[in-house]
């Protein structure tokens, strides 16, 4: 029996892209189309990070090696 099961709807079966990325601070970023979500790991509280709009998506997510931060790869060839 799985402990959490995770509802990702619409997450690209792409071996090229990396869209899950679990950071030190028990956090899970999960890139979904043109949005990034971040679950906690604590609370199971969900966030909508960040929306790119019509026109691009999420390829990549990245957590620093130290701190919170959080690199975001996209379609247009822009990290932010």
């Amino acid at each position: 029996m799985p402990f959490k099961v995770l509802d990702a709807p619409g997450l690209q079966d792409d071996f090229y892209l990396n869209l899950l990325e679990w950071g030190r601070q028990n956090v899970l970023a999960v890139g979904l189309g043109s949005n990034v979500y971040l679950w906690n790991g604590d609370n199971c509280k969900v966030t909508k990070l960040c929306d790119l709009g019509v026109g691009d998506s999420v390829t990549a997510v990245g957590w620093a090696k130290k701190g919170p931060s959080l690199s975001i790869g996209t379609n247009n060839g822009e990290v932010h």
